[in-house]
């Protein structure tokens, strides 16, 4: 019996062995690409409350908008400084894994991780343009590290918007959760504004009213928080002096899209817009931009290809985010399932194709303004 036991003993953990190794090689821990740029980074997040507006995400109509706020920026750093994790907060990744049906045990994987940034890195000399971008919607702050960590190496601040009720989950310092919306559906209800038909609608949601429904009111979180960082380049004891407001762009994915145009077209303090995979709000559609704007998407067959194997993109859909991107002085950069459109005048490498159905592009120059 003993010998027997012994001999399960072993084998179990001759199994044990396997399926780890297996595991090992078969999901290995993500590796971010090493940024092209010639600056090292530097990351320190921040939490901000914006007192003059209520929080619609939630039941307390005594609640007031809070963010949390990620800044990564040209840092100096040293050869053998730890560098932070990619997910400090696993819970908005397990949303976001949740919702696209992804493995949990993939998202344990992406939790170690590691980055490039080092937190509260000394900022190195001079004035930096800055880019914002706000998260589509179930994403998290740092789910485009590879584009932000390749601009702040070329020398871009990247601010990072995790926006309570449409990130997957915004995670307070003290604890507190406010996950996204509970479905699509449910937030398709509060966001007419991206529908042209809609545009006048007023939703309300927990007692708050949303005049042109949620994308004006996530449009206010990239105002407020470009007025912190004019703030922070006064006072604040690590960037102070470092970010260049005047040098302002902003860009995001799907939701974050939507969200990056309408800020350009509200406020000219925003200078040069990139979305992905997103139409724009009846306003940009109808009035277009005075700032350079950048569309990076693809066709409405590739579109119908996707849904055909991973679901989503429904007709109306796909009308309204080919329709609303299309307008004069736009053009075509590449690909025939992905490309990209331009409007006004950025400085820019030509696209690089890796595979027809997608693109890598590289951008150089400052930004400019009007």
């Amino acid at each position: 019996m003993w010998r027997f036991t012994r001999a399960t003993a072993i084998l179990m953990g001759m199994v044990t062995l396997a399926v780890l190794v297996f595991v090992m090689v078969a999901f290995p821990v993500p590796r971010f690409p090493q940024p092209t740029g010639p600056y090292q980074i530097g990351t320190h997040t921040y939490h901000w409350v914006d007192i003059s507006r209520p929080e619609p995400f939630t039941a307390n109509l005594h609640d007031r908008r809070e963010l949390m706020v990620q800044v990564w920026y040209p840092a100096e750093v040293a050869r053998d400084a730890q560098t932070v994790p990619y997910l400090v907060h696993p819970e908005a990744a397990e949303v976001w894994a949740a919702r696209f049906h992804v493995p949990a045990f993939l998202v344990t994987t992406m939790a170690h991780a590691r980055t490039h940034a080092v937190a509260d890195a000394l900022p190195v000399r001079g004035r930096f343009p800055i880019l914002l971008n706000p998260t589509g919607f179930g994403g998290f702050r740092d789910a485009s590290l590879f584009w932000i960590e390749n601009l702040v190496s070329h020398g871009y601040v990247v601010v990072g918007l995790d926006q309570p009720g449409t990130a997957a989950a915004t995670v307070f310092p003290d604890g507190r959760v406010i996950p996204m919306l509970a479905d699509q559906p449910t937030f398709e209800r509060y966001m007419p504004l991206a529908l042209s038909h809609a545009a006048g609608q007023s939703p309300v949601m927990n007692g708050v009213a949303l005049p042109g429904g949620i994308i004006p009111f996530l449009v206010k979180d990239l105002q407020f928080s470009l007025s912190q960082l004019e703030l922070l380049d006064q006072h604040d004891t690590r960037l102070a002096g470092h970010l260049d407001t005047a040098r302002l762009g902003v860009f995001g994915m799907s939701l974050g899209g939507y969200i990056s145009s309408e800020a350009c077209r509200v406020d000219a303090r925003f200078h040069a817009c990139l979305t992905v995979d997103a139409g724009t709000t009846a306003g940009v559609a109808q009035s277009g931009l005075y700032q350079p704007i950048m569309i990076i998407s693809r066709d409405a067959s590739t579109m119908r290809e996707e849904r055909s194997r991973a679901g989503g993109w429904p007709e109306n859909e796909i009308a309204h985010t080919v329709g609303s991107q299309r307008g004069s002085g736009k053009l075509l950069l590449a690909g025939r399932n992905r490309g990209a459109m331009v409007a006004g005048s950025l400085k820019f490498r030509p696209p690089v194709v890796r595979r027809p159905s997608s693109f890598a592009a590289q951008f150089s120059g400052k930004i400019v303004g009007r």
